[in-house]
Protein backbone atom coordinates (compact mmCIF):
# COMPACT_ATOMS: atom_id res chain seq x y z
CA UNK A 1 0.00 0.00 0.00
CA UNK A 2 1.65 3.13 -1.37
CA UNK A 3 1.99 6.21 0.99
CA UNK A 4 -0.24 9.61 0.27
CA UNK A 5 2.63 11.76 -0.84
CA UNK A 6 4.92 10.48 2.47
CA UNK A 7 3.15 12.01 4.91
CA UNK A 8 0.51 9.32 6.63
CA UNK A 9 1.85 6.65 8.52
CA UNK A 10 1.40 2.99 7.29
CA UNK A 11 -1.38 1.93 9.35
CA UNK A 12 -3.46 5.35 8.93
CA UNK A 13 -3.37 4.23 5.67
CA UNK A 14 -4.89 0.93 6.14
CA UNK A 15 -7.26 2.08 8.30
CA UNK A 16 -8.73 4.68 5.60
CA UNK A 17 -8.81 1.83 2.90
CA UNK A 18 -10.44 -0.61 5.70
CA UNK A 19 -13.19 1.86 6.66
CA UNK A 20 -13.72 2.58 3.14
CA UNK A 21 -14.30 -1.35 1.67
CA UNK A 22 -16.32 -1.15 4.72
CA UNK A 23 -18.27 1.24 3.78
CA UNK A 24 -18.99 -0.05 0.28
CA UNK A 25 -19.54 -3.51 1.44
CA UNK A 26 -21.97 -2.19 3.51
CA UNK A 27 -24.11 -0.65 0.59
CA UNK A 28 -23.39 -3.38 -1.78
CA UNK A 29 -24.75 -5.90 0.71
CA UNK A 30 -27.32 -4.36 2.37
CA UNK A 31 -25.66 -5.04 6.09
CA UNK A 32 -24.10 -3.60 8.68
CA UNK A 33 -20.70 -4.25 9.54
CA UNK A 34 -20.07 -4.81 13.60
CA UNK A 35 -16.36 -5.27 15.11
CA UNK A 36 -15.34 -6.65 18.53
CA UNK A 37 -11.46 -6.89 19.79
CA UNK A 38 -10.92 -8.75 23.04
CA UNK A 39 -7.86 -10.00 24.66
CA UNK A 40 -7.03 -13.94 24.19
CA UNK A 41 -5.80 -16.16 26.92
CA UNK A 42 -2.38 -15.10 25.25
CA UNK A 43 -0.48 -12.26 26.35
CA UNK A 44 -0.41 -9.20 23.64
CA UNK A 45 -2.82 -10.94 21.24
CA UNK A 46 -6.27 -10.09 20.51
CA UNK A 47 -9.14 -11.48 18.68
CA UNK A 48 -10.45 -9.50 16.06
CA UNK A 49 -14.39 -10.76 15.10
CA UNK A 50 -15.79 -8.68 12.00
CA UNK A 51 -20.25 -9.76 12.11
CA UNK A 52 -22.09 -8.92 8.77
CA UNK A 53 -25.72 -8.29 9.87
CA UNK A 54 -28.59 -8.25 7.56
CA UNK A 55 -30.79 -4.90 6.89
CA UNK A 56 -33.40 -6.88 5.07
CA UNK A 57 -34.04 -9.31 7.69
CA UNK A 58 -37.44 -7.05 8.81
CA UNK A 59 -38.05 -4.22 11.69
CA UNK A 60 -36.67 -5.22 14.81
CA UNK A 61 -34.48 -8.31 13.48
CA UNK A 62 -30.55 -7.95 13.03
CA UNK A 63 -30.13 -11.59 11.14
CA UNK A 64 -26.14 -12.41 11.00
CA UNK A 65 -25.63 -13.77 7.88
CA UNK A 66 -21.63 -13.65 8.36
CA UNK A 67 -19.00 -13.47 10.37
CA UNK A 68 -15.20 -13.47 10.27
CA UNK A 69 -12.21 -14.08 13.13
CA UNK A 70 -8.75 -13.41 12.76
CA UNK A 71 -5.76 -12.52 15.74
CA UNK A 72 -3.74 -9.67 16.32
CA UNK A 73 -1.15 -9.59 15.64
CA UNK A 74 -1.21 -12.38 13.15
CA UNK A 75 1.77 -13.54 10.98
CA UNK A 76 0.56 -11.07 8.35
CA UNK A 77 1.21 -8.09 9.71
CA UNK A 78 1.84 -6.20 13.16
CA UNK A 79 -0.41 -3.06 12.06
CA UNK A 80 -3.92 -3.10 12.93
CA UNK A 81 -5.30 -1.52 10.41
CA UNK A 82 -4.06 -4.07 7.70
CA UNK A 83 -5.62 -6.98 9.78
CA UNK A 84 -8.79 -4.72 9.97
CA UNK A 85 -8.63 -4.48 6.22
CA UNK A 86 -7.58 -8.02 5.51
CA UNK A 87 -10.44 -9.11 7.45
CA UNK A 88 -13.18 -6.86 5.85
CA UNK A 89 -12.07 -8.35 2.24
CA UNK A 90 -12.63 -11.38 3.44
CA UNK A 91 -15.87 -10.80 4.80
CA UNK A 92 -16.82 -9.37 1.37
CA UNK A 93 -16.02 -12.25 0.24
CA UNK A 94 -17.93 -14.49 2.28
CA UNK A 95 -20.81 -12.34 1.71
CA UNK A 96 -20.01 -12.38 -2.20
CA UNK A 97 -20.03 -16.08 -1.79
CA UNK A 98 -23.60 -16.39 -0.19
CA UNK A 99 -25.64 -14.13 -1.71
CA UNK A 100 -24.13 -15.03 -5.20
CA UNK A 101 -23.78 -11.06 -6.25
CA UNK A 102 -20.45 -10.54 -9.31
CA UNK A 103 -17.88 -7.85 -8.07
CA UNK A 104 -16.45 -6.94 -5.25
CA UNK A 105 -17.60 -3.81 -2.87
CA UNK A 106 -14.23 -2.86 -3.61
CA UNK A 107 -13.91 0.09 -6.14
CA UNK A 108 -11.33 -0.20 -8.17
CA UNK A 109 -9.17 2.76 -9.15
Amino acid sequence: MALKNGTAKPDEEYMRAAWENARDAEELHRVVISYELLPVNRQGIWALTLKADDLDAGPGFMKTVARYRTEFPGSQSVFLGAVILQAILKLDSMLLELRGRPGSAHKQK
